[in-house]
């Protein structure tokens, strides 16, 4: 029998068939890109073509096969969205970075919704400090922006993450856990040099505040998988005493510049993961609360640019984690900074001046995010790297390479 043609009956039912037709289409040009994508690498390995060009050779802080290497500009900023996915916690939603208060504040560039322009140049007087497992086991590092002047600074058999500079850049703030998958664990503070550590408080993600005094972290204890998120934002003095919890559903906070206001991973009320703002002074959880990023991706790992105008996050939903941007009033379209579509991406850090974003970009999936909220993802066999990325997202520049991960990266203050 030959079939009758199907006749929408309403507009209604005619949006949505299109929708879905258009829906369908994009999913099966994904697919080609990434084939073809995978297909031209494998077929520049096989050629034995040197996918990138390495840097300045053995000279290199990082030793043999640790050179930096630098990439080609972006492609186009792309601001298309895919439709909402279905509602569940962030599965990156528990991570690091904060912005560190600096000098600077001149915001990205001549505004991040002008497309890519010159890429900006990072002053070798910039430092870094970060994760790597570069000797057997996760431990902090600073270094220069331009790869010089390499230090380690912890010594201790379990693993050291997160690390976040105070404002004066003499203190550094990190976690150490018994287990590269745990999100939280003990926190510790130490100088910049790596003396002196001190036991604060259990918990992950700490963050300085802006004049020193204070710093905010989460606390979290996942036993399996939940509806909501079970970690709480709370805020110490820098001493470790007088903790009170600011947010609940809450994860991943960093300050703003005001000292008042902390931005955070959390639920919004359709129990999505976006980025929300609350106030750091009250007494009371979830005091003036306001939702920056929206529907229809996941928004977690804030960062706020120096001058308080856009916040860097990491975005999942059509693709895997990537870094985008948005003006910190939620107003506007987010903004892509990365484009690229096999790798994932964690841990914005905004540069002193406003013109860069450090990020950890992996290959795989970072180990610290191994298992979240009781969704285990792959874990990492591939290194992960640092890069730095033009806050118009113009250009990127990789710091890292080689055998080891490099991760959790956070800008220092720039001196007087």
């Amino acid at each position: 029998m030959v079939g009758v043609p199907w006749v929408p009956r309403s507009e209604e039912q005619l949006l949505e068939q299109v929708y879905r037709r258009s829906a369908k289409i994009r999913r099966r040009r994904s697919v080609v890109r990434a084939g073809a994508g995978f297909m031209c690498l494998a077929l520049l390995a096989g050629l034995g073509i040197p996918l990138v060009l390495r840097g300045a050779g053995e000279s290199s802080p990082f030793g043999p096969g640790h050179h930096p290497l630098v990439l080609a500009p972006s492609p186009e900023t792309s601001v298309g969205h895919s439709p909402t996915p279905p509602p569940r916690p962030c599965s990156c939603t528990v991570g690091r970075r904060t912005q560190q208060p600096g000098a600077g504040g001149g915001g990205p560039g001549q505004g991040p919704s002008e497309g890519p322009g010159p890429g900006p140049i990072v002053a070798t007087g910039d430092k870094l400090a970060f994760a790597t497992d570069r000797d057997g086991n996760w431990e902090i590092y600073s270094m220069n922006t331009d790869g010089s002047h390499l230090r380690r600074l912890t010594f201790n058999p379990k693993a050291d993450r997160e690390p976040s500079w105070s404002p004066d850049g003499t203190k550094i703030v990190f976690i150490r856990v018994d287990d590269i998958g745990s999100l939280s664990g003990d926190i510790y503070v130490m100088n910049a040099d790596g003396s002196r550590e001190q036991f604060l408080t259990k918990g992950g993600n700490p963050r300085w505040s802006p004049d020193g005094t204070k710093i905010a972290f989460h606390k979290q204890d996942i036993t399996g998988y939940q509806a909501e998120l079970d970690a709480t934002v709370w805020v110490m003095n820098a001493d470790g005493s007088h903790q009170r919890e600011v947010a609940t559903n809450a994860a991943d906070p960093a300050w703003l510049p005001d000292g008042h206001t902390i931005a955070y991973g959390g639920l919004d009320k359709k129990k999505i993961t976006n980025v929300i703002t609350v106030s750091a002074d009250s007494l009371k959880p979830n005091t003036n609360k306001s939702q920056v990023t929206r529907d229809p991706v996941f928004a977690c790992q804030p960062d706020v640019s120096p001058n308080g105008r856009y916040v860097a996050y990491i975005a999942i939903g059509h693709q895997l984690p990537h870094l985008e941007m948005i003006d910190i009033d939620g107003r506007g379209k987010p903004r892509h900074l990365t484009h690229t579509l096999v790798e994932s991406e964690f841990s914005p850090s905004w540069s002193p001046d406003g013109t860069v974003i450090a990020i950890e970009r992996d290959p795989d999936v970072d180990p610290h995010y191994a298992n979240v909220a009781g969704v285990a993802v792959q874990q990492g066999t591939r290194p992960s790297v640092i890069v730095l990325v033009a806050a118009d997202g113009s250009r990127e520049t990789i710091l890292s390479g080689g055998s080891f991960s490099y991760a959790d990266p956070a800008f220092a203050p720039r001196g007087p």
